[in-house]
C-alpha cells in the first residue's frame, strides 16, 4: 500500500527547483497530462515511492488511446448494454450458430 506523505499544513511544505530544457518540460507535461498528472504530482508520487520502498521503482504507462471512431463505437455499445440491448447465449454452440447466420 502506498503511503502518501502529504503535508499537514503549509508550514510543512518545501519547494524543489530544478533546471531542465523547455522542450523536455513541454514533452513531460504532454505525457503526464494524458495520465491525469502534473509535473508536481509526478515528483510527489516519485518521492513517496522512494521513501516507501527505499528504492527507485516507478512505472506508470500511458494507456493507448483508441481512434475516435472505435471509441465512439465502444461507447455506443456500452450504452446499448445499459439499455439491455444485447444478445445472451447459453453456450458456445448457440453463439457460433448466431454468428454463422450473420455471415450468411
Amino acid at each position: 500500500m502506498l503511503k502518501t506523505l502529504a503535508p499537514t499544513s503549509t508550514k510543512n511544505i518545501t519547494v524543489i527547483q530544478t533546471r531542465i530544457s523547455t522542450d523536455l518540460k513541454k514533452k513531460a507535461e504532454d505525457v503526464l497530462s494524458k495520465m491525469g498528472l502534473s509535473i508536481n504530482d509526478y515528483v510527489r508520487v516519485s518521492l513517496n515511492q522512494v521513501v516507501n520502498n527505499q528504492e527507485i521503482t516507478l512505472t506508470i504507462k500511458q494507456e493507448p488511446r483508441l481512434p475516435d471512431d472505435v471509441r465512439a463505437n465502444v461507447l455506443e455499445s456500452l450504452e446499448e448494454i445499459k439499455r439491455g440491448e444485447f444478445v445472451r447465449f447459453d453456450n458456445t454452440q448457440d453463439m457460433d450458430t448466431f454468428f454463422d447466420n450473420l455471415v450468411k
